[in-house]
C-alpha cells in the first residue's frame, strides 16, 4: 500500500458558523429545570429531562399556560430568523472571500470563482487484467501533512479520509461506512470540500454527477490548525494506490467534468451531513 499526494495543498480558513438557536421547548426546560430539580432532588437528570418535556407537550400537569408557550413560541422564532439571516449573510460573504474561493473552469473555458475545494481522479485502463487472486484497491480522499505515504491507504488513520473502489465504503479513523461508491477503470470521482456553510462539508461526485455528503471537517481535531479554527487549514488532494490502474488526477488545470454549479451542491445543510444525498445510480 503507498499513496501520492498534491505537492500543491489546500489552504483555507473556515468560518465559524453561528450556533442554531434553542427552540421553545428548549427555552422552557432551561427555565423549568431548576424547578424540577428542587421538587425532586432524588431524580436524575433524564427523568427530569422527560418530565419537562412531557408538561410542555401537554401530556403532564405543571406545563407552561398558553400564554407563556405562545410567549416561548415566539421567541424562538425571533432567534432562528435572527440565525438564518446570519448565515445567509456569512454564506454570500464566502463567495467575495479570497482566501475561500477556488477558480473553477467551465467546459467552455470560462473561469469563476466558488468557495470550495475539488478534484477529480479518472481511473484510466490497467496494463492487464486483475489476476484470480488479486484484490486492487484505488483510494481516493484528501489527507493532511501528517500522513504517511507509504503504509497506508488514506482513510486508514487520524490525518485522512478517502472511499475505496473495492468495497465502495468511507474512510476515517480506520473506521468504515457503507456509501455504495465503488469504481473502476473508466471512472472519475471527484472530492469536494465546500467552504461556505461554517465547518468544512466534504462531498464526493462520480462520473459527473453529485454522489454524497460525507462529513464535517472538525478542524480542530483533525489537527488542521494548531489551535485557533480561525488559523489556516492545510489539506492534501491524496490517492492510495494498490492497483494496477494508472489514475490521472485534475486539480482545476482543465474542466472537470463535475458541473459545480450543480443547485444540490449548494443547497443548505443540515448537522454532520453525513449520507445525506445519495446518488447509488450514478
Amino acid at each position: 500500500d503507498r499513496a501520492v499526494r498534491s505537492a500543491v495543498p489546500w489552504t483555507f480558513t473556515p468560518y465559524t458558523k453561528p450556533t442554531r438557536p434553542p427552540s421553545a421547548k428548549t427555552l422552557y426546560r432551561k427555565q423549568a429545570r431548576k424547578e424540577v430539580e428542587k421538587a425532586h432532588p432524588t431524580w436524575n437528570s433524564s427523568r427530569v429531562r422527560s418530565t419537562i418535556a412531557r408538561r410542555f407537550e401537554g401530556r403532564e400537569p405543571g406545563g407552561p399556560k398558553k400564554e407563556e408557550k405562545r410567549e416561548l413560541n415566539r421567541r424562538a422564532a425571533e432567534m432562528l430568523r435572527d440565525w438564518e439571516r446570519k448565515v445567509k449573510g456569512m454564506r454570500a460573504k464566502a463567495w467575495r472571500t479570497p482566501d475561500l474561493v477556488q477558480p473553477v473552469m467551465s467546459r467552455g473555458g470560462e473561469l469563476s470563482l466558488m468557495p470550495l475545494r475539488y478534484f477529480e481522479a479518472t481511473l484510466l485502463d490497467p496494463p492487464r487484467p486483475m489476476r484470480e487472486g488479486e484484490e486492487w484497491c484505488v483510494a481516493v480522499g484528501v489527507c493532511t501533512k501528517g500522513f504517511r505515504l507509504v503504509g497506508k491507504q488514506p482513510g486508514w488513520d487520524t490525518h485522512s479520509l478517502a472511499v475505496h473502489s473495492d468495497d465502495g465504503k468511507f474512510f476515517h479513523n480506520n473506521e468504515t461506512r457503507e456509501v455504495g461508491l465503488t469504481f473502476s477503470s473508466g471512472d472519475t470521482v471527484g472530492l469536494g470540500v465546500r467552504l461556505d456553510d461554517g465547518a468544512p462539508a466534504v462531498f464526493f461526485t462520480k462520473n459527473g454527477r453529485f454522489h454524497s455528503w460525507q462529513t464535517r471537517l472538525e478542524v480542530r481535531r483533525w489537527g488542521l490548525s494548531d489551535s485557533s479554527p480561525q488559523e489556516r487549514c492545510c489539506l492534501y488532494p491524496a490517492v492510495g494506490l494498490d492497483s494496477l490502474c494508472p489514475v490521472r488526477l485534475n486539480t482545476g488545470g482543465s474542466p472537470f467534468l463535475f458541473d459545480l454549479a450543480c443547485k444540490k451542491l449548494w443547497k443548505g445543510l443540515t448537522g454532520a451531513v453525513a449520507g445525506e444525498e445519495h446518488d447509488y445510480a450514478s
